[in-house]
């Protein structure tokens, strides 16, 4: 499962499907990133999970299916299942 924070502006329309992706800046050094681009060349999908966990009350969060990645420039665009 790959693990990510949301603030508390985007989490609710997150976890109610209204945004079903997150965008987030590729840093090489972190296992995600890896994980995910490698997942994105290969076309897994649908074999990982994302947790979205609220920043500010780490005990609210939700689990879904990944459902696709994109890159664009340096950034990864991460679409789940609503």
């Amino acid at each position: 499962m790959i693990e990510f924070k949301s603030s508390n502006l985007y989490f609710d329309d997150e976890q109610l499907g209204l945004k079903p992706f997150t965008i987030r800046e590729i840093d090489n050094k972190d296992g995600r990133f890896l994980q995910l681009i490698d997942m994105m060349h290969k076309k897994d999908y649908g074999r990982q999970d994302i947790k979205i966990t609220r920043a500010e009350l780490p005990n609210d969060s939700f689990v879904r299916q990944i459902k696709h990645i994109t890159k664009w420039q340096r950034f990864l665009l991460i679409t789940w299942r609503a």
